[in-house]
């Protein structure tokens, strides 16, 4: 079983290119959690690591904006803050 991220088989993980797999440990979503990473600030960066992790596995984008009374946490990718990433 994996225990470091119940949301990406080990073996995926491990064939992940190397720049990958540190970006992953870097934003790793914490143990019960089925993310492979979560609150990742939208930079440019960001979302071309993730647009590589797209091309190599299924994954689905949720993307999360400022938390207040009126807000859910989910919105529209335009006004999101952060982005949480998914196994599809």
């Amino acid at each position: 079983m994996n225990t470091q991220n119940p949301g990406m088989d080990p073996v995926v993980r491990f064939c992940l290119p190397p720049q990958l797999q540190q970006w992953i440990q870097l934003y790793r979503a914490p143990h019960p959690e089925a993310a492979i990473v979560k609150q990742v600030p939208i930079t440019e960066e960001n979302l071309m690591r993730i647009r590589e992790l797209a091309k190599i596995i299924p994954i689905r984008r949720r993307y999360r904006g400022p938390r207040n009374n009126l807000f859910g946490r989910e919105c529209w990718k335009r006004q999101a803050l952060r982005v949480s990433v998914y196994l599809k």
